[in-house]
């Protein structure tokens, strides 16, 4: 079945997956904050949590990869996709960040230039120093934009590039990535093991490499760019959504089991692609999955807000991470419930409000009246990423 068409069959689905990567995202980076303020002994649940963070980003990268190719012809602008990806990223990153600045500067936290400017800039990742791209990041999570910029400029040529594969060898690119993936932690091998990272047992110099260097973090964005084009020219023969649903449980699983920081992108990667790319054929050939629901495909529209807030509102909202003692401060599991709830509920509605007061806004100015009437499959994609 060829799938392919001028206009590209709307897939709910791609904004439902948007959301629930944001979930994994935020709930992990709560419960990194409060699960061992609970039971300190809690290492192995502790664990799980963190990947589940990491394995949200691989969703974004792996699905970002999957909207933007799946609505994008091989004539796609470049200058109007990168207009719209500016209007959508920087008006709601800048002001986060100022309010995440002017909160750090209540707290009496020490303010830096050097951290500050590249992270407004997003290009903090290009720099190998922890206090730029990652501890001393204001919004510290703006390292996945710093990573998606690089995306969103090479884009427009890749998407020609992909396009000119016959349909038969696309199946051997994909696979030819998967390896790329496998060997990106193994060429980190190759560099110093010192120093480590603040409070863990991972050398900078190899997890930057391999979890923060946009270059490094660019065959999840490929792998998706990939599975678009299998499913769009009938070439996909995967499994479908209950089983891909099942290998990503079980590639978390075994994500927890890798040491470092960085590392295992492989097994939850592949396992991510074949999830999207399950529920996008099922839609395609008509059918309906639980992610492309109403509800989640609304909270999708917002995630993106979600995203660029969530982290301020954890440092300095209920859980109060801003204070150093506030990781450690035995807490109740009633306790933590309460500041868990009330943290979700701020980062939806603040999420919300910049979505609809900055990011739209600002989207529809720069793109012109004319683009007002975008294509549902493009707006689509322009949530997801």
């Amino acid at each position: 079945m060829n799938v392919s068409r001028t206009t590209p069959a709307r897939l709910p689905s791609l904004a439902g997956f948007g959301f629930v990567a944001l979930c994994m995202v935020l709930i992990s980076h709560v419960g990194i904050s409060l699960i061992l303020r609970v039971d300190p002994t809690a290492q192995t649940l502790w664990s799980y949590d963190f990947k589940l963070g990491v394995m949200g980003f691989t969703f974004f990268f792996v699905l970002t990869g999957f909207a933007l190719t799946w609505v994008h012809d091989a004539g796609v602008d470049a200058r109007r996709f990168w207009g719209r990806r500016v209007a959508r990223v920087f008006p709601g990153h800048v002001i986060t960040l100022v309010g995440a600045l002017l909160l750090a500067a209540g707290a009496g936290a020490a303010l830096s230039v050097w951290r500050t400017v590249p992270t407004l800039l997003l290009v903090q990742n290009w720099i190998p120093d922890p206090e730029v791209s990652l501890t001393g990041n204001p919004n510290g999570p703006t390292w996945a934009l710093s990573c998606a910029l690089l995306f969103y400029a090479v884009f427009p040529w890749l998407n020609r590039l992909v396009r000119r594969i016959r349909p038969e060898r696309l199946g051997a690119y994909a696979f030819a990535v998967v390896l790329v993936l496998v060997a990106v932690p193994l060429v980190a091998k190759l560099l110093p093991a010192e120093p480590l990272l603040a409070g863990t047992p991972d050398p900078w110099w190899q997890t930057w490499f391999t979890g923060y260097l946009p270059v490094a973090r660019m065959p999840e964005f490929l792998l998706g760019m990939f599975a678009a084009r299998m499913v769009a020219t009938g070439r996909w023969r995967g499994p479908g959504v209950g089983v891909s649903v099942l290998l990503c449980l079980a590639g978390l699983a075994v994500s927890a089991q890798v040491a470092g920081e960085n590392s295992g992108f492989a097994v939850t990667a592949v396992p991510l692609t074949l999830l999207v790319a399950a529920a996008a054929r099922r839609e395609a050939e008509g059918g309906r999955t639980v992610f492309g629901a109403r509800p989640l495909v609304a909270l999708g529209g917002i995630s993106f807000g979600a995203y660029l807030v969530h982290w301020v509102v954890i440092s300095y909202g209920p859980i109060h991470t801003a204070v150093p003692a506030n990781w450690t401060a035995p807490l109740s599991l009633g306790g933590a419930l309460g500041k868990s709830a009330v943290t979700v509920v701020a980062v939806l509605a603040l999420g919300w409000l910049l979505t609809v007061l900055v990011e739209r806004p600002a989207v529809r100015l720069l793109s012109g009246r004319r683009e007002g009437a975008a294509r549902d499959g493009e707006r689509a994609a322009e949530r997801v990423g």
